[in-house]
């Protein structure tokens, strides 16, 4: 898969998740969740809570927490295996499936001639959502990967806030922990405690200038970012329900 499909992909959710309407706001999903919706519905047979937490890299503790959410919410649905009541299969609810054509729908409508996977159908949008979804990547994550797939070498944080969907307030924490841990570096050379200033008072002059500060990855950052792009590289999208796959 292409960097900058992925990276389409989380800011697509990102746009699409604010149009849901705020009396929805409660049942609103969280990227990890949608993502393991689309693998449960697009994998061959009923995966196990144990291939759940495999396929997105966390505990079973963690996979299980999301499971139990999306079960509440009616969208999946897990059952014991006969022969070992410890061992629980999951499978797509109507309600779930209907999520998935929903935010399919919503997320190909956020395409633009401009950007990746433009025209793309709500359903070729799961299979996305599924492949990403197997990258367990925090917003820093996501921030060191944006900087590292730009065609320019640095950008400001109102910039990265833009074009990840992300909040300005959220944007700007993730850059003072990546000055903190000098995998970035500001325009003025400033690296360690300087970053954090990035958490300046309210509508403090401050604040509002480093939001259009130039920041660049340093050389730690850079090798995360390359790491980041080479295991997407590598990710596969289903092409068909019966294991015909597209990188």
């Amino acid at each position: 898969m292409d960097v900058h499909e992925f990276l389409a992909v989380r800011v697509f959710f990102n746009r699409a998740k604010e149009l849901l309407p705020q009396a929805k706001a409660e049942k609103r999903l969280s990227f990890e969740e949608y993502a393991l919706l689309a693998h449960v519905k697009e994998a061959k047979r009923p995966p196990s809570l144990s291939e759940l937490a495999d396929y997105q890299g966390v505990s079973k503790a963690t996979v299980t927490q999301r499971v139990s959410f999306l079960e509440k919410s009616g969208l999946l649905r897990c059952i014991e295996a006969d022969e070992d009541k410890r061992l629980k299969t999951c499978f797509v609810e109507e309600a779930g499936q209907e999520k998935l054509d929903y935010m399919g729908k919503l997320l190909s409508e956020q395409t633009s001639p401009s950007f990746p996977l433009y025209c793309s159908a709500p359903e070729r949008m799961t299979k996305y959502a599924d492949a990403v979804g197997s990258q367990n990547l925090s917003n820093k994550d996501l921030v060191v990967l944006a900087l590292g797939a730009m065609h320019k070498s640095n950008a400001s944080v109102f910039q990265i806030s833009r074009a990840l969907a992300l909040s300005l307030p959220t944007t700007r924490n993730v850059f003072k922990k990546l000055l903190a841990e000098e995998i970035a570096t500001s325009s003025s050379g400033g690296t360690g405690a300087r970053k954090l200033s990035l958490s300046g008072e309210k509508d403090s002059p401050r604040r509002a200038s480093m939001e259009n500060e130039q920041f660049r990855l340093t050389v730690k950052g850079k090798t995360l970012a390359k790491k980041e792009m080479d295991r997407i590289a590598a990710l596969k999208v289903r092409r068909n329900r019966i294991g015909t796959e597209v990188s």
